[in-house]
């Protein structure tokens, strides 16, 4: 994570980016469907028209890809990488001189408003951001956003995007939408530079779109078969943020890599003196049988894919195939640090105590974010009595890891009965949280919303979380419990997703609220 940047032009980027190749592929492929069209006898008198309008407009010049002119940072949230972001940015045309700025801020809590007074209130964070430190993103009489000048905004802990525009880059207010959707899947995952590329990646697609570059007249002008040219572009403007994405997951997978070869004699060393008397070191040993080959064969494939082509990157196999080593990597690097603790913490080795430390260390995470849950769910709808549970079990769970670890000092409890103690309160939590997602879920207005919230809470739970020497999630325990943060996410992702629903049938996310007065810029935000 980078610091907070005070407020400063980035220097300018030049750019080659896939928008250019996109408007030159359409009006080629538009020249050649005429060209076909007119030696066709078959064709109709309207397809005839049409496909001579639409080569009148394959003929017309292509609009004219510029460099956005300069980059003003405002990273106030501390959620950027500089470096990276000039560096993608560096890769987006838009087809007249742009400036682009970008502002990050952790605001005050908004999230129990309601969706548009929740982006209302975001909008006049960001203008009162602009009136107080950046005048020039204003009109000279302060009332719009600046001529040439689109900004991308970004609260990450209200989970919020947002995208405006000067007058004459307008854009309407269902594209708005559009764009900001662009970057909700790397703001998901938090991947706030990611997020911020791919909204303005996709704000230069739409801004200034050329008539033969609009999807809609096509079929207006009857010219089916170059349809196809506009929905090619349209693709191509995506792949760039897909190849960065697979790109992102196999460097992760590197880093995990490197750490697992870096340690392997000590692994072996390890794991050759975990008891296997012992359940749990039993379960670990199991999975470690095939460590070494699945070590090996997560180089071979590392390897075949970084032997791919960068133009082919943004393939859905290649980002699968990135994906999925990604994650068997990360799964092996938490294995052989989970063997690291066992036969330390199992053998009361030297530096145990530590061991037990990492072993207690989720389940005290988790309930330390009891209150935490409490106050996100303050309101639903028959949460009261599950999340009263959950409270009364925190209490009891505290004085039990205290009265375990004092018990593992004192040597009146073996390590074993202490991880059997750990794992039957692990399984608790996930009993009672099960009863709060069902509260939740019952809350919802209509099976739809209660669709997505569930959607929400099982993707996350299903997602590993990357607890380091934790020998109950490494043997294969992550898929048994449930924690109170990947449920919160899940909760979380499951209102962002509801909200949106409701969003795109009944509010744009426009307006500035109370400290708007008559200012009117085009821009809009929305929770992801």
């Amino acid at each position: 994570m980078t610091r907070p940047t005070p407020d400063a032009p980035l220097s300018s980027p030049r750019c080659s980016g896939p928008h250019r190749t996109a408007s030159r592929a359409a009006a080629l492929a538009l020249a050649a469907a005429a060209v076909a069209g007119a030696g066709t006898p078959a064709l109709t008198a309207g397809a005839v028209a049409g496909t001579s309008a639409a080569a009148a407009l394959a003929l017309a010049p292509a609009a004219s890809a510029v460099p956005a002119e300069q980059v003003d940072l405002a990273d106030t949230a501390g959620i950027l990488d500089r470096n990276q972001l000039l560096r993608d940015l560096a890769e987006i045309e838009f087809r007249e001189p742009t400036r682009v700025a970008v502002f990050t801020e952790r605001g005050p809590d908004i999230r129990d408003l309601d969706e548009d007074r929740r982006s209302q209130a975001f909008n006049g964070r960001v203008l009162d951001h602009a009136r107080t430190q950046r005048p020039d993103w204003l009109s000279a009489d302060g009332q719009k956003w600046a001529d040439g000048l689109v900004i991308v905004a970004v609260d990450p802990d209200n989970r919020m995007l947002g995208v405006y525009q000067g007058e004459d880059r307008r854009l309407s207010t269902d594209t708005q939408a559009a764009v900001r959707d662009d970057g909700k899947d790397a703001a998901r995952d938090a991947r706030w530079t990611d997020a911020v590329v791919d909204i303005v990646d996709s704000a230069a697609s739409h801004i200034g779109r050329p008539l033969h570059e609009e999807p809609g007249l096509w079929f207006g002008a009857g010219g089916v078969a170059v349809g196809g040219a506009a929905a090619a572009a349209a693709v191509i403007a995506t792949r760039r943020s897909q190849r960065r994405k697979a790109e992102a997951d196999l460097d992760a997978a590197r880093t995990h890599l490197t750490s697992v070869t870096m340690d392997w004699d000590a692994t072996e060393v390890n794991a050759s003196t975990v008891p296997t008397d012992d359940p749990f070191g039993a379960r670990l040993m199991e999975r470690f049988r095939g460590f070494h080959q699945s070590t090996l064969d997560a180089t071979r494939r590392l390897e075949d894919l970084d032997a791919v082509p960068p133009g082919r990157r943004h393939a859905k196999s290649f980002r699968k195939d990135a994906d999925s080593l990604r994650d068997d990597v990360a799964e092996l690097d938490r294995l052989d640090d989970a063997i690291a603790d066992a036969n330390t913490f199992l053998n009361r080795l030297p530096g145990w105590e530590d061991a037990w430390d990492r072993q207690a260390g989720p389940l005290r995470s988790d309930l330390d974010h009891v209150g935490d849950l409490r106050e996100h769910l303050d309101g639903v709808a028959g949460a009261a009595a599950p999340l009263g549970a959950l409270e009364s079990f925190r209490t009891e769970a505290l004085g039990e890891l205290e009265s375990t670890g004092a018990g593992l000092s004192e040597r009146r409890v073996t390590p074993q009965a202490a991880l059997e103690s750990l794992d039957r309160l692990r399984r608790r939590l996930t009993d009672l949280l099960e009863q709060v997602a069902q509260a939740v879920s019952l809350a919802q207005d209509d099976s739809d919303d209660t669709r997505l919230m569930e959607e929400g809470l099982d993707e996350h739970r299903r997602r590993p979380r990357d607890a380091r020497g934790s020998i109950l999630d490494a043997g294969d325990g992550w898929r048994t419990y449930w924690t109170i943060t990947s449920f919160d996410a899940g909760y979380r992702a499951g209102v962002s997703s509801v909200e949106s629903s409701h969003q795109s049938s009944t509010g744009s996310g426009t307006g500035y609220g109370s400290s708007g007065g008559s200012f009117s810029g085009s821009g809009s935000s929305g929770s992801f």
